[in-house]
């Protein structure tokens, strides 16, 4: 009796389980085409004036793979810029990475997926990858959870897998002094979600002035220019000292 009673709460207690992974998995769907669908009207809608890519195409026909490093919260933008084009991206992997990995790869990106602070984590490692076969690679250098405008370590790293062929990467938002067709959300990061319509700059700046690869003092010196454009560019948006 008692055995039975038992089987059958299990049972239930599994059935309902299912039932409740079922529910998680539909409202990722529903949140992730919602995503989707808006991205689309991005995409048909937004006008991006590229800034400065005259120079990764001289960059790219000279053989190299360049590294384009810019902050999360332009993450959308940078995604709607390179719409169409070859280029590989690090996602995180918590729920929001999933979601991101979903629309990358519906738009064809390629994708690694881990941490970019994590020296030995298998999404850096598989970036790497990219940038052997000459793919160029897209890195939120604060990303996934900040602090913001902060670079991390993967983001040199892959600057030295490529002798120092970096791009800062942007949307010039004129330092708050005027207003684009868009809101920051209400993010550690500020996140840039723009309206349809929307006419925006992508500016992509080559970091000039690196010492060699192997120089000891690369990576330090790579992430320090990071963080100094960044800084100049979004440093306001954090006055308040809130992330």
């Amino acid at each position: 009796m008692t055995r039975t009673v038992w089987q059958r709460f299990r049972h239930t207690w599994q059935a309902s389980l299912h039932v409740l992974q079922d529910k998680k998995r539909l409202k990722f769907y529903v949140a992730y085409y919602l995503v989707y669908a808006y991205y689309l009207l991005l995409l048909k809608t937004v006008r991006i004036k590229k800034t400065g890519i005259e120079a990764v195409f001289a960059d790219m026909e000279a053989g190299h793979c360049p590294i384009f490093a810019g902050p999360h919260l332009h993450l959308l933008v940078f995604l709607l810029a390179f719409d169409g084009k070859p280029c590989a991206f690090l996602a995180s992997s918590s729920k929001d990475g999933e979601l991101i990995t979903h629309l990358l790869h519906q738009r064809g990106f390629s994708t690694a997926r881990g941490s970019s602070s994590n020296r030995a984590s298998d999404g850096l490692r598989e970036l790497l990858g990219f940038i052997r076969q000459k793919i160029p690679v897209g890195v939120t250098f604060d990303g996934p959870k900040g602090p913001a405008l902060e670079p991390k370590q993967g983001v040199a790293l892959c600057a030295r897998a490529t002798d120092g062929h970096v791009f800062f990467t942007y949307v010039n938002l004129a330092q708050g002094k005027k207003p684009f067709w868009g809101i920051h959300l209400k993010s550690w990061d500020k996140f840039v979600l723009p309206f349809p319509f929307a006419k925006l700059e992508m500016v992509y700046e080559k970091i000039e002035g690196l010492p060699d690869k192997r120089d000891p003092n690369f990576q330090a010196q790579t992430l320090a220019e990071i963080r100094r454009r960044a800084f100049t560019q979004y440093g306001y948006l954090f006055e308040n000292g809130t992330n």
